[in-house]
Formats: structure tokens, C-alpha cells, sequence
């Protein structure tokens, strides 16, 4: 008798654990907190979530679609793009052939001060022969459209290293790339490029930490600008200059892509880089 009260006991104290924490396998902290048993589930996911920071504008969660969490920039599926298991719930699956996501048609998300853009990637192999595999990014001479030259971009190079890219108009282009941390190895990395204009700097963290930073001057510190004609922000794939025509370049998957109006704490990005379950609801 008293062997099935313990056994019992067990199976329900594993139910209100498994219930508490959601689905274990990298999937989305619960939306809806409940006490289960005087088990607080809320104080239990927080562990497991991070706040999203009050600066983000668009985050494209990939789970099944293309909508973006704000509803402000809700994105287009181009080519077959697929979804798959994510770092968090599901990703964005890119064939490297015809695949992307485009948002933001009406040419808002162009940073005026400091900025940051933030992906998860997953990379086993690069195409043949590739020199940069796009992640997300915005390019204002994309389309057969004017260019006012301003662009931002995450790549990963055909080393295979991070890599992040700005250009403000009558400017060169500033970039910073993690030449110490290949990320084509089939495992999940967090990227995060950032704009500090406080700092006069551009920086680019993996996983959590900072890899690179370079310094920024001048014009760098400016804001990027609409050229009137429409750029939409692109996923796994990357706008030619004067043209329609997207370069599909990126064979992977990527997760959770975001920008945000503001340059991003140490902090902040080592805690959304640790927390089991991103960014809570």
C-alpha cells in the first residue's frame, strides 16, 4: 500500500513539473500560467523566458508562417520556405535556391541612432562557392528602384564566420566579423549586431558574448535613410543592387530574427542567449 502512495506521488510531482516547464524540447514557455498543486508555473518559466526589450520593433518567430509578434511588419513567404524544429517552438527553413522571407514593405525599420538586429542560425554546410550567406538585413539599393546606399545586414562569410554590415548614405561601409568563431558546424548560434552610438562603436556578440568590436565615426553614427522607393527587410536571402532579383544564398534554418531601436546590453544579450525558452510571450 505504501509503495503506491510514493509511486503515485512521483507521477503526480512529474506531471506538475513536465505541465510547469511546457514542452521541454526547446519549445515555447506557456502562455497562460496556472498553479498546478501550489507549484508556481509563472515563477517557474520565468527561469526558462526573458522580457523582450521595450525598444524591439519586429521579431519573425517562424512558428509555421511568417507573421511578425508586433503585427506592425508581417512578412511574405518567396519559393518554398519550410519550418522546422527551432531553437524556440519552430524556424524558418531556407533551401538555399528560392526561399526568403520579405516585411517591412512600407520601408519603416531604418535606424536612426543606435540599433540592433538579432537572429538564430543553425549551418551545416555553405552553397559552393558562396561569399556571404544572408540571415536578415535591409538593403536600400535593392529593387529596380533609386538607391540612397543605406544598408544593414547579418551574415555568415563562406569561412564560415558572423558577420555584420552597416552603410549610412555618403558613407563606406563599416562592418565587424567574427573571425575567431565559425558557426557552420549544425548547431544552433545566437548573433546579435549592434549600433551603439553612445559607445561610437559597432559590435557583434556569439552567443552571448562579444566577439568583435570596431570603432565608428563620423558619418557612421548617422542615420540610415529611405531612398522613397520601397526596400522590404529580407530572410535568408539578399536584394541586388538596382535590381529585383534575390540572391538565395543561405541553406539552413533560422529562428526568432528581430530588430530593435536601441544598442542592446552585454546583459541583455547574454540573458536571451541562456534562456532555454528566448523571449517570453
Amino acid at each position: 500500500m505504501g509503495s503506491h502512495v510514493q509511486l503515485d506521488r512521483a507521477r503526480w510531482w512529474l506531471l506538475v513539473f513536465a505541465g510547469a516547464c511546457g514542452d521541454i524540447g526547446n519549445a515555447t514557455p506557456d502562455a497562460t500560467p496556472a498553479d498546478a498543486g501550489g507549484v508556481d508555473v509563472a515563477t517557474l518559466d520565468a527561469a526558462r523566458c526573458v522580457p523582450s526589450p521595450a525598444s524591439l520593433r519586429a521579431r519573425w518567430r517562424g512558428e509555421g508562417d511568417a507573421a511578425e509578434v508586433t503585427g506592425v511588419y508581417p512578412g511574405s513567404a518567396v519559393g518554398g520556405v519550410g519550418y522546422a524544429a527551432g531553437r524556440h517552438g519552430t524556424g524558418f527553413v531556407f533551401d538555399g535556391f528560392d526561399d526568403a522571407i520579405t516585411a517591412d514593405p512600407a520601408d519603416q525599420l531604418w535606424p536612426v541612432g543606435s540599433f540592433s538586429v538579432e537572429a538564430w542560425v543553425k549551418l551545416t554546410t555553405l552553397e559552393p562557392g558562396v561569399m556571404y550567406a544572408p540571415i536578415v538585413g535591409k538593403y536600400d539599393c535593392g529593387g529596380a528602384d533609386r538607391c540612397g546606399a543605406s544598408h544593414w545586414y547579418i551574415y555568415v562569410t563562406g569561412a564560415g564566420f558572423p558577420y555584420f554590415e552597416i552603410r549610412v548614405p555618403g558613407t563606406t561601409v563599416a562592418s565587424a566579423t567574427a573571425t575567431t568563431t565559425a558557426v557552420v558546424d549544425g548547431a544552433w548560434h545566437h548573433l546579435v549586431g549592434v549600433r551603439d552610438v553612445a559607445q561610437r562603436q559597432l559590435a557583434l556578440y556569439v552567443d552571448g558574448a562579444i566577439a568583435v568590436a570596431v570603432p565608428l565615426d563620423g558619418g557612421f553614427l548617422g542615420a540610415m535613410t529611405d531612398d522613397g522607393a520601397p526596400d522590404p527587410v529580407t530572410i535568408g536571402a539578399v536584394r541586388g543592387s538596382g535590381t529585383n532579383a534575390l540572391s538565395f544564398d543561405f541553406a539552413g534554418a533560422i529562428d526568432d530574427p528581430a530588430y530593435y531601436i536601441e544598442a542592446l546590453t552585454p546583459a541583455q544579450i547574454a540573458a536571451a542567449a541562456a534562456a532555454p525558452d528566448g523571449y517570453c510571450p
